[in-house]
């Protein structure tokens, strides 16, 4: 199959997080079409399909993120895998083209659970993801497969001075941005970023602390009306009182 480079750019925010879904670019001509995206610092979260039902018709597609500046390269994980059929002969797959592991790079992933759960670099600024199913047979069962992939963006460095501001520095040389710092996906080449400390206060906010949170705000606006409540009252008195005396007099 062909793999078309085209022009169309998919939108992606500056900051934050993103998704895309591989089914919702099909191309129709039956060719692999690749869709660009110039991403900045950001997680991208790619999926098959939103929800689990793939397109009878089956679908080839694909995503290539190129990272705007050249000194950056990817952290891809893995993250799950749910597509029916057996690893050594994949009829539906996604491959993952650009990684630096060669054993991995453009292998079609297929089955319950991906080779790694730890992230793989990539071997420059580019990644390109692809995503392939056949057609449906005529039983009218709908197709149901899907995957999980996550992309983070690293920089080399030797130092927690490498890194950009706010970012992180894996013990593996790569700097990663602190937000995806124990977010419960391995960002880390070494899996560094999930540890025992994810679970200290500062990165974990407890249910009953946010219930006792929650419970002295609405005390403290509770008390809030109460006093503006009796304030009002005693004006209230007061104003009769001094109406009554200036009558008796």
């Amino acid at each position: 199959l062909a793999i078309v480079l085209c022009s169309v750019t998919i939108n992606v925010s500056s900051h934050g997080g993103t998704s895309h879904n591989l089914e919702d670019y099909c191309n129709p001509l039956g060719d692999v079409r690749s869709y660009q995206a110039l991403t900045l610092a950001q997680t991208v979260e790619l999926r098959a399909t939103l929800g689990t039902d793939l397109k009878q018709s089956g679908c080839r597609s694909g995503v290539v993120f190129e990272a705007l500046n050249s000194s950056f390269g990817f952290l891809v994980s893995l993250a799950d895998l749910d597509i029916p059929g057996n690893e050594d002969n994949c009829t539906d797959y996604v491959k993952v083209t650009g990684l630096l592991n060669k054993d991995l790079n453009d292998k079609p992933f297929c089955g319950e659970a991906f080779p790694t759960g730890m992230p793989l670099r990539t071997d420059g600024d580019k990644v390109t993801i692809l995503w392939n199913s056949q057609a449906a047979s005529d039983t009218g069962a709908p197709k149901r497969a899907n995957f999980r992939i996550v992309i983070v963006q690293y920089l080399n460095g030797s130092s927690q001075a490498d890194c950009p501001e706010s970012w992180k520095l894996c013990r593996t040389g790569t700097c990663i941005e602190g937000r995806v710092w124990c977010d419960g996906l391995y960002n880390c080449e070494d899996g560094g970023d999930e540890t025992a400390e994810c679970n200290r206060p500062e990165h974990v906010v407890s249910i009953p602390a946010v219930v006792v949170i929650v419970v002295l705000a609405m005390f403290l606006i509770i008390l809030v009306v109460l006093v503006v409540y009796v304030r009002k009252k005693r004006s209230a008195a007061q104003h009769i009182g001094g109406s009554t005396l200036s009558h008796t007099m």
